[in-house]
């Protein structure tokens, strides 16, 4: 969904995958959205309240999120697995070690 801000005049979008809630999807002539029970969501035109998700200084786009609905990380702790080799825990690092080639 685009959305412009009515102060300044600035323009962004809302990404579908952004919104939790629910599944959204755009209909046929593209001025609503609906759910999967086809309940309209957003028409054009509504006003909606939305957050700065991210802004990308280089190409000039922001991305919203709507108000309460932003992503959050996940608590969970990665899963320890062992080395094959030693049987200690493999550590995760975000760049792998290539093997020698012998």
């Amino acid at each position: 969904m685009i959305i412009e801000l009515p102060d300044s005049l600035q323009r962004g979008m809302v990404a579908f995958k952004s919104i939790r809630s629910d599944w959204l999807e755009a209909d046929e002539t593209l001025t609503r959205v609906e759910n999967r029970d086809g309940v309209i969501r957003y028409k054009l035109g509504d006003p909606l309240e939305v957050m700065i998700a991210k802004v990308d200084m280089e190409r000039s786009l922001l991305d919203f999120c709507v108000a309460g609905e932003l992503k959050q990380k996940s608590n969970r702790k990665r899963r320890v697995e062992p080395d094959q080799r030693s049987g200690r825990p493999k550590t995760h690092s975000k760049h792998r070690r290539r093997r020698k080639k012998r």
